[in-house]
């Protein structure tokens, strides 16, 4: 049998038509194509000929187009973007923003829909865009007054694909894996996986055909429990599976012992629905690689190195289309036969751009020093967890602010007539407790007031710490000592008062009690404890267990010894601490704690450069710590992250972060850091204790500086997850 190796050398045999005319193509529906200039081109049905629809002045990354082919939704660097396409000539609308440059960059481009609308007519109120990502996507919607977004981070995806009515969506990634989501309003969440196919194909709203690698074709019912069904066996190797006009099933096939058809080429064959036998379609084997279908199935699209090829599956004849440069390329909805109007001859467009092309769209890698990266700006970001922190409201009032983690903008949660000093917040963020005015409130996200929940003694910092479990709010009162309030989840305002460890007086030693901080199972409070009188003058680390109500303390400390201060829980009950060039009397590292006694000294788990500060850590792992580390002596070098084994004694680099973000945090999982954006005139006037919101993103080296909204001042601190 005769093997055709469509690919390119067809497109030989096919001159291209003149300079300044092309001649119309009978396609089945328009073709959108994005140039490598940026701009977007609609090359229509019969002798519509070909208009740009992007526009001018704008250079588009990647886009996608509605199933009526009435909207087009566009990305640049600045963001997301919808186009009303029907509007009248000279009348179309301004482009909407979706999305800020939060709405990233694809992974990979004319691979498949890497901007995917969900269907006009979808069973699920609202519409949807789906986009892909550097990793994983990112889905719109559409139906309230403002949009809302959700982000899947199970890989790095090549095609996304609503299913007819849009309840189900498909996600293919560059693995051969299909990821398929259920929507239910406004959410998706993960219903199945395909661990490997070669193609997919919707045969019916809930109903999805896929080619496994290693042969069969197979049919899913994702209403019945994701019941899978063989419709062909393993013994042939199908690929590309697709739903004809005609309601035929179509896809190629190579019978595994059949030595004349190489790999990766395939028959043609048919499946009528309700048959029980095969149609051969094809009269040569045709190369699959990089072969999409066209909408109806009666024709395909090969696309390489920037050129398109229209050929016939079953022959493998075809020709170019009279395009260059591009990029990606998108269907809009089939138009039948009797519909298209004949080709003729128009004029060919006149495209031009000023622009600069893009860099490429791949992961930035981290170097140490860090390579400058422009700091971009957004309303919210996609995070692991909600973000808060304290900012000023329009009246100058210190109050507690939440960023969500899914890209919202902030949201004020208190209401304080006075500054808020400090806070604590639920796990599950629907209730803040803050010190404000001499007193404990907590603000609930069901009760529109706030409730006082105790009075102070003093406006000293009361170190607000939550237990786990959210049932027992810990502080400590500068005149009383360390307390709990027993939280009333129901009834708040009926909430008790348990005096835990008051400060006392005992053989002459003042003991004072502050800093308390709950343990990761929420059986004990670490604690500091000022000694002083007589002998004694100094600082311990304690323990208080609250079963048998005993404190256990470390000998003082030096005044000047800051691992006191700093202590805090490790996962497995341990005590971490650490001193650093602040602190020369001491060598700089990270200390442990095994045990808190009289006794007891920390040991040097992992040691520190000489002339290193430590900014920020998180455990992110059992004993294995993210740090970021600076230069005392110059505060414009770059900042080290640095992972840090206990148990190994080592530090590793693992990027750079330009001084530019003030008092930072890390995120639990170590993948973020958050903190305000340094000021230089500020600095310089020796103000650089606030500005504005700033997240840096690790891995891909990235600053966003989060936009001001109404009623929110542009400087923030005391920022936590």
């Amino acid at each position: 049998m005769k093997r055709v190796m469509i690919v390119f050398a067809l497109l030989l045999a096919v001159c291209l038509p003149a300079a300044g005319q092309q001649e119309g193509v009978d396609l089945p529906a328009d073709l959108f194509v994005l140039l490598n200039d940026g701009s977007i081109l609609r090359y229509g049905v019969g002798a519509s000929g070909v208009t740009q629809i992007s526009p001018g002045g704008e250079f588009a990354v990647d886009f996608g187009v509605d199933d009526r082919g009435s909207r087009l939704a566009y990305r640049t660097e600045a963001g997301l973007f919808l186009r009303d396409l029907n509007a009248p000539d000279g009348q179309a609308a301004a482009p909407l923003q979706i999305e800020d440059s939060a709405a990233g960059l694809p992974a990979y481009r004319g691979r498949g829909e890497s901007i995917a609308f969900s269907p006009t007519a979808s069973e699920v109120p609202g519409g949807a865009v789906a986009y892909t990502l550097l990793e994983g996507f990112r889905v719109a919607y559409l139906s309230g007054t403002a949009p809302t977004f959700q982000t899947f981070m199970e890989g790095i995806f090549t095609d996304l694909r609503w299913s007819p009515t849009g309840r189900y969506l498909a996600g293919e990634t560059d693995q051969n894996v299909w990821w398929i989501y259920r929507r239910e309003g406004d959410t998706l969440s993960l219903t199945s996986v395909i661990v490997s196919s070669i193609g997919t194909a919707w045969v019916s709203p809930n109903e999805i055909v896929f080619a496994p690698v290693d042969g069969g074709l197979k049919i899913m019912n994702l209403d019945l429990a994701n019941q899978q069904t063989d419709l062909l066996d393993a013994s042939v190797e199908y690929r590309l599976p697709t739903l004809t006009a005609d309601d035929n099933l179509d896809f190629f096939g190579r019978s595994k012992a059949d030595t004349a058809i190489p790999e990766g080429y395939g028959l043609l064959l048919r499946l009528r629905r309700g048959a029980d036998s095969l149609d051969s379609i094809g009269q040569t084997p045709i190369e699959l690689t990089g072969l999409r279908w066209v909408p109806g199935g009666a024709l395909m699209i090969a696309f390489q190195a920037g050129v398109l090829a229209v050929f016939d599956p079953a022959t493998g004849f075809g020709f170019p289309l009279p395009l260059e440069n591009v990029v990606a390329y998108a269907w809009g909805p089939l138009v039948p036969p009797d519909q298209r109007a004949p080709a003729g001859e128009t004029a060919a467009p006149q495209v031009s751009s000023t622009l600069a092309a893009p860099n490429p769209v791949e992961t930035p890698t981290n170097t140490l020093p860090p390579t400058p990266q422009p700091i971009s700006t957004a309303v919210g970001m996609n995070l692991p967890a909600a973000l808060y922190f304290n900012a000023q409201d329009g009246f100058g009032v210190a109050q507690v602010w939440r960023l969500p983690a899914n890209s919202r903008p902030p949201e004020r949660l208190t209401f304080a007539p006075v500054d808020v000093s400090e806070y604590a917040h639920s796990a599950d963020g629907r209730a803040v407790y803050y010190a404000s005015d001499g007193t404990i409130w907590i603000q609930r996200a069901d009760i529109g007031f706030p409730i006082a929940l105790q009075d102070l003694t003093s406006f000293a910092p009361v170190d607000l710490s939550l237990s786990p479990d959210g049932t027992r709010l810990a502080f400590a009162d500068e005149q009383l000592g360390i307390s709990t309030l027993i939280i009333d989840l129901q009834n708040p305002s009926s909430s008790t008062l348990e005096r835990l460890l008051p400060n006392d007086q005992a053989d002459g030693v003042q003991r004072t009690f502050t800093r308390a901080r709950w343990s990761p199972q929420g059986d004990r409070l670490l604690i500091e404890a000022a000694l002083f009188g007589g002998d004694v003058d100094g600082f311990a680390v304690g323990v208080y267990d609250l079963a048998s109500a005993q404190v256990f303390l470390t000998a003082p400390f030096d005044a000047g010894d800051p691992r006191t201060a700093n202590a805090r829980w490790l996962r497995d009950g341990r005590i971490l601490a650490h001193a650093d060039a602040n602190s020369p009397q001491i060598a700089p590292g990270f200390y442990v704690f095994g045990t808190i006694s009289a006794a007891s000294q920390p040991i040097l788990a992992a040691a520190l450069p000489p002339d290193q500060v430590v900014r920020a850590d998180v455990e992110i792992a059992d004993g294995v710590l993210r740090a970021l580390v600076g230069s005392v002596v110059d505060a414009s070098a770059p900042l080290q992250v640095v992972e840090v084994d206990l148990d190994a004694g080592s530090l590793r680099a693992v990027a750079a972060v330009d001084p530019v973000i003030g008092a930072p945090r890390f995120s639990a999982d170590g993948r973020f850091l958050v903190g305000f954006r340094r000021d230089p005139a500020a600095q310089a006037a020796g103000s650089t204790d606030r500005g504005a919101l700033m997240v840096f993103e690790i891995a891909a080296g990235r600053y966003t500086v989060i936009n001001p909204v109404d009623g929110l001042a542009d400087v923030v601190w005391n920022v936590s997850f």
